[in-house]
């Protein structure tokens, strides 16, 4: 444990749940011990906010505070320069040369883009056409030799049927 005074002149500290100082007596003015910063502090310090009384202030002292940071707040919108401030002016008109030449650098991109995309559907359809091609000649090729195969059957079987024929005679011959 974090080590604490455990006796002032005015009364006890004891530990509770949660490591947070309990005093045995009613109200420990002068001084206190923060278990979570793990120092000892004073009542009057002004980053220990929280061990003060909220009801310190009057009213009038609130309202006070409230008008003075209205009047900052407006004081600081009036102090900024007008929409016909010639700075502002100049600023407003280096904005606008920047988005107008933002706005033709992506006309160019989009036309490159398109010209891009049109020399590819361009490359695409030339693949697709040579393909095309190729497959019309393998077909004319392949019905060439189907061809050629219908022409020389009738041939073929002529033949045959002679050879056999041939045969034939030849066994009764014998």
């Amino acid at each position: 444990m974090n080590s604490s005074p455990t006796a002032s002149k005015l009364g006890v500290l004891r530990w509770k749940r949660g490591c947070r100082a309990s005093i045995s007596i009613p109200i420990l003015l002068d001084l206190a011990y923060c278990a979570h910063a793990g120092r000892q502090i004073a009542r009057d310090n002004p980053r220990d906010h929280h061990l003060k009384n909220p009801n310190d202030r009057s009213f009038t002292d609130r309202q006070a505070n409230s008008a003075k940071a209205k009047q900052a707040l407006l004081e600081r919108f009036q102090a900024r320069p007008k929409a016909d401030d010639p700075a502002m002016a100049a600023r407003r008109a280096e904005r606008e040369a920047i988005a107008q030449a933002r706005a033709e650098r992506e006309n160019e991109k989009a036309k490159i883009r398109a010209e891009n995309e049109r020399l590819e559907a361009l490359e695409r359809e030339r693949i697709a056409e040579l393909k095309r091609q190729e497959e019309i000649a393998r077909e004319v090729a392949r019905k060439a030799e189907q061809a050629k195969r219908d022409a020389e059957r009738p041939r073929k079987v002529l033949l045959e049927a002679v050879q056999y024929m041939q045969l034939r005679t030849a066994g009764k011959r014998r």
